[in-house]
């Protein structure tokens, strides 16, 4: 076994908070669908299907790693609310938060300096040139630059994604991510949170599926993880075509060419193996 067995019982249990996690969202989610609020039924049955392939992640790294997956005693989640409003507040996340329409993005997605707000489902943490550190945020889908220093998070910027991951800065100042769903995108926006550029088919060799990564090359191209089509490739801003793939599309594996399930991906540096 590649950890010790106290690791591998912390996996385990939190195997079991994610398996948990992925039933409250279904229970949510079901009654939802019953009271005919079928866009809200849609996010947490999706929510639900996330945090299971969570747990199946876990999983397999347990089994791959010559450890032991056992799940804990999972309690019953609850099945009854009082309205949307309840069923919302009690959700593993808490992730949906009433917004007031306007047209000024800006006004609407900074925050002003203030005590910390602590951060929602986080899924990704990227130093800045500045010495900050700029925090991806699934619960409220959102990029939120802290303040290293302060403690303070200085502003959140709206992602325009269903499943924000790894937000990276762009050598303009703009945000790079990837919506971790199936079809997946890629989305470059502003701070303020005006689309730039993105891509996401929905179907053909070019649909991605749960990508969790995207990085932008010396060329303005973007390298990304494409997890579960088991690839990396190369993604032209340009024409938006693939223009270097290493995997099969859509086939795990551990021969040559072949990928399994990747979930990261960097340039090799100059002097990187000298």
């Amino acid at each position: 076994m590649l950890f010790s067995e106290k690791m591998n019982a912390a996996i385990n249990g939190q195997i079991g908070r994610e398996v948990a996690a992925s039933l409250e969202y279904v229970s949510i989610a079901s009654g939802f669908a019953s009271e005919g609020l079928t866009e809200l039924a849609k996010h947490f049955y999706r929510q639900a299907e996330e945090e299971r392939d969570h747990a199946m992640r876990f999983v397999k790294y347990v089994v791959d790693a010559g450890g032991k997956a056992a799940l804990p005693t999972i309690p019953a989640p609850k099945s009854a609310f009082a309205g949307a409003e309840e069923a919302v507040r009690n959700s593993p996340s808490s992730s949906i938060v009433p917004r007031r329409a306007t047209s000024n993005a800006s006004s609407e997605s900074r925050e002003p300096a203030g005590p910390p707000r602590g951060t929602s489902s986080p899924n990704g943490d990227t130093p800045l040139p500045s010495g900050n550190l700029l925090i991806t945020e699934i619960g409220r889908r959102s990029a939120a630059e802290l303040d290293m220093k302060t403690g303070l998070i200085l502003y959140r910027g709206p992602l325009h994604v269903t499943y924000p991951s790894d937000t990276q800065l762009t050598r303009d100042g703009h945000y790079l991510v990837v919506d971790y769903s199936r079809p997946g995108k890629v989305v470059v926006v502003t701070q303020a949170g005006q689309v730039l550029w993105s891509y996401g088919p929905t179907r053909g060799p070019g649909r991605l599926d749960h990508p969790s990564l995207a990085i932008e090359l010396p060329n303005g191209n973007l390298l990304l993880n494409d997890d579960a089509n088991h690839r990396v490739i190369v993604l032209s801003r340009r024409t938006k075509q693939i223009l270097w793939q290493y995997g099969v599309t859509g086939k795990s594996g551990r021969a040559p060419w072949y990928l399994n399930d990747p979930d990261g991906v960097d340039v090799k540096p100059p002097a990187f193996g000298r």
